[in-house]
């Protein structure tokens, strides 16, 4: 499936850090996706209600205020620096940021960027010991290919963990807008643009009460680690606080990171996804048949599937 031009670019230039400003009295020509998933990537909107979703779905706004105790912490084994950084030193209130530095060659970074050299462990080892190195009341873990959007980004998480009484707040994803169809509906499905309870965490963006991460003993998992810090913790959506951020489906990478995370997921005494190899050829079967006009979506779902089936694999002498 080829995708739409005008997505492209779109999507150049948000990468180009160019900002677009969208007036719905003469509106230009947009892509056909979701409003929630186009409302924050625009820098101001003009000619709309209050009541409007261009308002309530799009990127925050900053505000006066004293510094946020919350600190927002950034591994990266890249040698360029994290995408969201220029957002985070716009927030308003401002954060702190420390970045931990897990590869080879350090990037450049701010003044006003705390940096940590650690080896790389995996996700949770890495993070558990950034962990000790905050001293805020809240602390968020992003991805370093995740960028906040909006100078209110990290006020408007704080607010809703603070609304829901909750342990930790996940924001909202938004798709580069030109991801192919399965990975849009996906992230809107993981996280919706209307606020409630969240199945779990994901650190590809979560707000997390400081204390909470710390009040036991939190599993040292290579991967996966969000799904294994959220039992028995309260989580909300953060609606308010989207986040720019996609991947496009590639056989391979799909395959590696399905098969690892399929593997703790069993390990954490979740049923499988796959449950047979009978199951893994008839659903394969079905992929091909429904997507024959899509070979590189074929590809993608192929990957996918049996990287949950051979997860599952893994983790059952664990069982």
């Amino acid at each position: 499936m080829r995708p739409d031009p005008r997505a492209a670019a779109l999507a150049e230039a948000l990468r180009a850090e160019r900002a677009i400003e969208l007036d719905l009295r003469a509106p230009l020509p947009l892509p056909a996706l979701p409003v929630d998933q186009l409302a924050p990537l625009f820098s101001a909107v003009r000619g709309a209600p209050p009541s409007s979703p261009w308002l309530r779905l799009g990127a925050p706004a900053g505000e006066p205020g004293p510094p946020l105790s919350l600190t927002v912490v950034i591994p990266t084994e890249k040698d360029r620096p994290p995408w969201g950084l220029r957002a985070l030193l716009a927030q308003r209130p401002a954060v702190q940021v420390l970045v931990v530095l897990n590869g080879p060659v350090a990037p450049p970074l701010p003044p006003a960027v705390r940096a940590l050299r650690l080896p790389w462990r995996g996700h949770g080892p890495t993070r558990l010991e950034a962990l000790s190195y905050v001293d805020t009341e809240l602390v968020a873990f992003l991805s370093d290919d995740a960028r906040p959007l909006g100078s209110g980004w990290a006020a408007a998480a704080a607010r809703a963990l603070d609304a829901g009484a909750a342990d930790g707040a996940v924001c909202r994803q938004v798709p580069w807008p030109d991801a192919d169809p399965v990975t849009r509906a996906r992230i809107r499905q993981w996280t919706p643009p209307w606020p409630g309870l969240a199945a779990q965490a994901d650190h590809v963006a979560t707000v997390w009460r400081s204390a909470a991460l710390r009040c036991g003993p939190l599993p040292a998992a290579p991967i996966a680690e969000d799904a294994w810090w959220s039992l028995g913790r309260r989580l909300v959506r953060a609606v308010g606080a989207p986040v720019l951020h996609s991947h496009p489906r590639r056989a391979g990478a799909l395959f590696a990171r399905e098969a690892a995370i399929s593997a703790e997921l069993v390990r954490m005494g979740r049923p499988p996804q796959v449950t047979s190899l009978r199951a893994a050829l008839r659903v394969s079967m079905g992929l091909i048949a429904h997507q024959i006009d899509d070979p590189e979506e074929i590809a993608a779902g192929l990957g996918e599937l049996w990287g949950q089936w051979a997860g599952a694999r893994r983790a059952a002498p664990a069982r």
